[in-house]
């Protein structure tokens, strides 16, 4: 997949993401900030801050008219490209409001977009949502786990009662060792192959780490994390296994040891190999 070859193009790229980023009428930093890293990982704006603000400003100033009919215009890649970017930000704060979704659903079907990478794993019609917890036996029940992994590879499990985002973003934080946020990588080929194997219902398995998609740069590469993103892009610093629901986004974590053990065993194959823990 690769995303639109002109300048204007990808400004009117930029433009509908901003209007689904205002659609529950507000715009937050993490929906920003989902922009920026979906630009980064298709083009290549290393030493170039000039030239990416140059494209952000241009959104601002293009019209939706403009930036539609452009669109509609857009070979299979790029609609793929448009319907990928459209959902990240829409998902990037956790949540899926009716007016984004409505709004992503609009584009996509008067502008002859395809559904979102990863689509075929979700089941967004189903009325009644199958959570992964439901199967858990009461004997094999953990406070929910998460995987988290360094650059040198070592893993370790944390464990967080929290459910509400805002509580749960504090400790993962703390985990992660990043300021400012973090956010979540999902629906990656890799990742999805993993959810699939796990035979995951309900819910799908994605990585979170800290805010922007690039992490400390004074320390190594994360290469699990670079592996399972697939893009070519270099991601850094630690990053932490968890789940999230298919509905509504809802980041949890491994309610049994032994989903939380076959998850592990899973993740390391497809990597490779390169996750350890320490004695």
């Amino acid at each position: 997949m690769r995303g639109p070859s002109t300048f204007e193009d990808l400004v009117a790229v930029i433009k509908l993401c901003y209007g689904s980023a205002k659609m529950d009428g507000q715009f937050t930093k993490d929906e920003f900030d989902t922009i920026i890293t979906g630009l980064k990982a298709q083009y290549d704006f290393e030493g170039r801050a000039d030239l990416l603000n140059e494209y952000l400003d241009d959104a601002e100033k293009m019209s939706y008219e403009e930036a539609l009919e452009r669109i509609s215009r857009f070979d299979a890649d790029e609609k793929q490209f448009t319907s990928d970017m459209l959902f990240c930000v829409i998902a990037a704060d956790g949540k899926l409001s009716p007016d984004e979704e409505e709004f992503y659903r609009q584009i996509l079907t008067e502008y002859d977009l395809p559904m979102f990478t990863g689509a075929d794993k979700v089941d967004t019609n189903n009325e009644k949502e199958v959570e992964h917890e439901e199967e858990v036996d009461e004997h094999d029940a953990i406070i929910p786990a998460y995987i988290i992994v360094n650059f040198f590879g070592i893993a370790s499990v944390q464990q967080s009662e929290n459910e509400d985002w805002r509580s749960l973003e504090e400790d993962l934080i703390s985990w992660l060792g990043c300021d400012g946020g973090v956010q979540v990588v999902r629906f990656t080929p890799r990742l999805n192959a993993i959810s699939e194997e796990l035979h995951l219902r309900g819910c799908h398995l994605v990585f979170l780490m800290a805010r922007r998609g690039y992490g400390d740069r004074t320390v190594g590469d994360n290469a699990p994390a670079t592996i399972l993103y697939g893009s070519g892009e270099m991601l850094y610093g630690n990053i932490a296994f968890a789940l999230e629901t298919d509905r509504d986004y809802k980041v949890d974590g491994f309610r049994s040891r032994k989903l939380l053990n076959e998850a592990f065993a899973v993740i390391n194959e497809a990597i490779g190999g390169l996750m350890r823990t320490e004695d």
